[in-house]
């Protein structure tokens, strides 16, 4: 073999081998791959696309809570509330996550849809983990007002503004 060619038979030979092991590596890895593909979707704010592949993976269980909170994210950006709240719901059952931020998504996709006893429930919960949370007495007030029991709402209004006296006849 000359001079010439032996290089260019050794860079073909090299591009073989990373072509080979990259192809073993998305064949074996497919699951990161992919979740790798949805997370960088999700961060580019391409939901719908992410979508269907972090449905892919919940089917074959490889999602971990983020991306769980991620496929409700997309659920909820697509106008299927109720597959998002289910997601939420089971996420803030579980163990080892920030459930406050869950719970939080979840009393917010209940009050805008309408669930407004569940949106009750769930920022109550919220207050009672961190009384001091603006957003969380805000949300509350609003359900509150939302199944037409304004005068509590007026009384949680009124602690958001610091007023002393909490009663609504004053």
């Amino acid at each position: 073999m000359d001079k010439v060619r032996q290089p260019l038979y050794f860079s073909g030979f090299l591009l073989l081998v990373i072509i080979i092991t990259s192809l073993a590596y998305h064949w074996l890895r497919w699951d990161h791959v992919c979740l790798t593909r949805a997370d960088r979707l999700f961060d580019h704010g391409k939901l719908a696309a992410a979508q269907p592949v972090y449905e892919k993976l919940a089917a074959k269980g490889f999602l971990n809570e983020k991306n769980q909170v991620r496929l409700a994210e997309c659920y909820f950006a697509s106008g299927r509330p109720d597959d998002a709240r289910q997601i939420l719901i089971e996420l803030a059952k579980s163990s080892g996550i920030n459930k406050i931020s869950v719970r939080h998504r979840l009393a917010e996709i209940n009050l805008n849809y309408g669930w407004y006893q569940d949106a009750l429930r769930e920022y109550r919960a919220l207050i009672n983990m961190n009384p001091e949370n603006r957003l969380y007495r805000i949300g509350y007030a609003r359900a509150l007002a939302w199944i037409g029991n304004f005068e509590d709402a007026v009384v949680e209004y009124r602690i958001l503004l610091g007023e002393k006296n909490e009663s609504l006849l004053d």
